[in-house]
């Protein structure tokens, strides 16, 4: 299985109807293409997604790895209230292509947004610190930047708390 509980998703934004999946999509799934998710849990090789709530009576609706995709969030997919976190630790709110801060401190207008940001939500290597490094949205974080952590053969095995060995 390609994701593990807690993980955000997307569902496929093609999603259809039918039995093109290993199992059948219905129309109310269909609903929520595009939508980013969180995996609530694993039973039988599928997913239980926790925003994916059905109201019929039936037990949850259930997701398989060809239904579903990486969420790589871009600076086109902010919407209106999403909370930004930079890596310099401050925090911001993206309203109508704008990124204001606390106290209505401005940060970037409509025009330096997508001209500042790649659309990785990095800036450039002298503005670095201006990596937006956390989405929330409704209260969910839906985007978490992971930098890639350089260690040594020696940290790595204080970490694991045993040797380790590099072979190539």
């Amino acid at each position: 299985m390609k994701y593990k509980i807690g993980d955000k998703i997307r569902v496929r934004k093609d999603l259809k109807e039918g039995r093109e999946y290993k199992i059948y999509v219905s129309n109310k799934m269909t609903s929520y293409k595009g939508q980013i998710m969180t995996i609530k849990a694993i039973e039988d090789d599928c997913y239980i997604l926790k925003e994916a709530k059905r109201t019929d009576g039936f037990p949850e609706w259930y997701w398989t790895d060809d239904m579903l995709e990486n969420v790589v969030l871009t600076i086109s997919d902010l919407q209106f209230a999403d909370i930004l976190t930079l890596r310099n630790g401050e925090r911001y709110v993206y309203t109508d292509n704008h990124i204001y801060g606390e106290g209505y401190h401005y940060h970037c207008d409509a025009d330096t947004v997508k001209a500042d940001f790649r659309e990785n939500l990095t800036r450039d290597s002298s503005f670095a610190e201006y990596d937006i490094m956390k989405v929330e949205r409704e209260g969910q974080i839906i985007f978490e930047r992971q930098d890639v952590r350089e260690m040594t053969v020696e940290e790595i095995s204080k970490v694991l708390g045993y040797e380790v060995k590099v072979v190539k």
